[in-house]
């Protein structure tokens, strides 16, 4: 029997030493900002010693911060079992209410816990103020009443974090980051609520922004938007958790390469008819550049990882570090060369190695996990998928190849007028054959498929080393791309279009404060982006910037940022839409198009030309040159000697550029050597 007590006596002890360097463990975890780390590590030191569980206090805030308000909230109430005198207690009960029900301070004053009893200085008056009958004046006040020295610089440090936290509760930004700023800086104190504020201030200084930036990509290529066929898990799980823009447009181009555009608007937040004339795609004159304002106004650290396709003079206006750089337009995934970019030079070019999605987000993965926190970071990541070449991995090719997803609703085998520009040429429309036989167009889609399956998987990993950092409840993940694809749709291959499938991209924004699963249908544009990473960053937006900051609408105080889209396309291409209908005009060859996307989301039944839409027809048109007229588009939307309409292809010839890998050439272009467009 003695050996059973003794048995059990040391089993005890055993337990309660674990438990204790449980707790010591979670303690480091969560001042180092790995607050999930520290929420597990004490529901094991709880297991072990289940009496602790309601007078773990420390696991609530970290609930808190945590992002787990329900079960905050269940945390305070427990403790309040164990201890009714604590002002501190009733305020961190009621900031998980506000942040559990999205804000409602009517609620958390309804549920708040009174307090009697806690005689520390200025505690009644704090739970005055969180109560609403108490005031900023009067926690200061009290705070600074018959103090000095040591006790005083204590007594301001907790009044100036729990009146940061106040502001929090009430959505007023700027007044807690002040507060909290001299609770954790100017009255900097070292014991445990003072490094709480000092966590604090670090969590929610200004925000870390991952912009993640595909080329190429549809925005009908995500699961969780309504593809069935297509396997993006870390993209539905990105979606599950953040917002999703359903109508997000590029805004059409000054060139055939429209990524080129794209890029130039999204980097300075203007439309590309508002840039310099001369060589919009590298002389952005006078813009603002993102990147630069992040650094210059918001002291962030500016980094670009993977494609850039606009020059080296408008690098050196926006970046001033990077790795893994890619300078041009396209490459071989597989084989290409990149650039690291160290205090503004660019080092030799250096040969990749692994596909490009993977060293892009290795070099992503390296620099998060290396982030110190000294400064917050914008990290730019802009993959080359997918993009052509079409070649992922073999795997993620067979994976479509064994299951293959049906054609677009609106393939084509040739596009029925000449497009512009011409539907027999240009690089993208050249990768094909004519007409668009349904195996060829299979097959494609087989291998796009799998290099957004393949981009899926980096974007994964790069979510996942990020949630193993300090810096994961601070930081804003955007994906999106430069633009779209036709594949098929319409008898086209490029996004030389303005059909929906090839000026619509992909947007999803994850983190703080952004609405988990909700999607909108209200109209943006990819620039407009810019203006929201400036709002995110809380800086100012250029003066120049035609974009609009999504804020407003991503927290619910506006249905819609603009009425409808504008979509030039060169001087050949002219789109414009609201929030159903959509009209197409061709001035160099005078033809028109008009589509009501709520009955015909695909555009394959044109209404331009019946007389009963004639009415709807003259408002496109004038809601065109309203469009126009704000934009300054000089070129006309008819001419007086069109070019033929009809689209000839009986001579048409094909390209095949230098990226396309061998075993590409050999299927689709029976083994061609390499066109004459440089050498590799």
């Amino acid at each position: 029997m003695k050996v059973l007590v003794i048995f059990f006596i040391l089993t005890c002890l055993v337990s309660a030493q674990q438990a204790d360097d449980l707790y010591r463990q979670g303690a480091e975890k969560f001042f180092a900002g790995k607050v999930k780390e520290a929420i597990i590590d004490w529901d094991r030191e709880i297991a072990m010693v289940p009496r602790r569980g309601p007078h773990h206090w420390q696991r609530g805030l970290a609930l808190y911060y945590a992002g787990e308000y329900d079960k905050g909230v269940a945390q305070f109430v427990s403790h309040q079992t164990v201890n009714g005198h604590d002002v501190e207690n009733a305020v961190w009960h009621f900031l998980c209410v506000v942040r559990g029900t999205g804000g409602s301070v009517k609620k958390a004053r309804r549920d708040y816990i009174p307090i009697e009893g806690d005689l520390r200085v200025p505690m009644k008056e704090v739970h005055d103020l969180f109560g609403g009958t108490g005031s900023e004046k009067a926690v200061l006040e009290a705070a600074s009443k018959n103090a000095e020295g040591p006790r005083l610089r204590n007594q301001l440090c907790y009044a100036h974090l729990y009146l940061g936290l106040y502001y929090e509760a009430l959505g007023e930004t700027v007044k807690s980051a002040a507060h909290m700023k001299k609770s954790a800086v100017d009255y900097r104190m070292d014991h445990y609520m003072g490094m709480v504020a000092q966590l604090h201030h670090k969590l929610r200084s200004r925000p870390n922004i991952i912009f993640l930036f595909a080329d190429d990509q549809r925005a009908d290529t995500i699961g969780a938007h309504g593809n069935p066929h297509i396997k993006t898990p870390n993209l539905d799980a990105l979606a599950a958790e953040g917002m999703s823009f359903r109508q997000n447009y590029c805004a059409g181009s000054f060139s055939g390469a429209v990524c080129v555009a794209s890029r130039a608007m999204l980097m300075t937040g203007r439309h590309w008819m508002s840039l310099p004339e001369k060589r919009p795609q590298t002389n952005w004159g006078d813009s603002v550049v993102l990147p630069a304002h992040l650094e210059n106004e918001g002291g962030y650290q500016s980094y670009i990882i993977g494609k850039w396709h606009n020059g080296k003079g408008t690098l050196d206006k926006s970046f001033h570090s990077g790795k893994a750089i890619y300078m041009g337009g396209m490459a071989d995934h597989t084989s290409f060369q990149v650039q690291d970019l160290e205090g503004g030079k660019l080092m030799p070019k250096r040969d990749a190695r692994g596909f490009s999605s993977t060293v892009f987000a290795d070099a992503a993965i390296e620099f998060i996990e290396k982030a110190n926190g000294e400064k917050p970071f914008f990290l730019y990541v802009a993959f080359m998928a997918p993009h052509d070449p079409r070649n992922p991995p073999e795997k993620y090719r067979e994976i479509y190849y064994e299951n293959r997803p049906p054609l677009p609703p609106n393939y084509l085998p040739q596009h029925p007028f000449q497009n512009a520009p011409a539907s027999t040429s240009g690089r993208d429309e050249g990768l094909g054959p004519w007409p668009r036989t349904r195996e060829v167009i299979s097959d494609q889609l087989c291998e796009y498929y799998g290099l957004v399956t393949h981009l899926d998987e980096q974007v994964g990993r790069i979510m996942r080393a990020l949630e193993g950092t300090p810096h994961a409840e601070n930081t804003y993940i955007v994906y999106t791309a430069d633009h779209g694809l036709a594949m098929g749709s319409h008898g086209l291959l490029g996004k030389q279009n303005v059909y929906e499938q090839s000026m619509k991209c992909p947007l999803i924004i994850k983190g703080p404060g952004i609405p988990k699963g909700k999607s909108t249908e209200a109209i943006t544009y990819v620039h407009d982006l810019n203006a929201t990473v400036c709002g995110f960053s809380k800086t100012s937006i250029p003066e120049k910037s035609d974009a609009r900051d999504l804020g407003p609408l991503i927290r619910g105080e506006i249905e819609n940022v603009h009425e409808e889209v504008f979509l030039p396309f060169q001087n050949n291409q002219r789109t414009v839409r609201d929030e159903r209908w959509k009209l197409h005009v061709y001035p160099l060859i005078n033809h028109r198009l008009m589509f009501d996307l709520k009955e015909d989301p695909h555009e394959t039944n044109n209404l331009a030309e019946k007389p009963e839409h004639v009415e709807k027809l003259t408002k496109m048109m004038v809601m065109m040159e309203k469009n126009r007229n704000s934009h300054g588009d000089r070129y006309p939307l008819s001419v007086e000697n069109p070019k033929p309409k009809e689209a000839i292809y009986d001579n048409a010839k094909r390209t095949l550029d230098i990226w396309q890998p061998k075993w590409i050439r050999d299927k689709y272009f029976g083994g061609r050597s390499r066109t004459n467009h440089g050498k590799k």
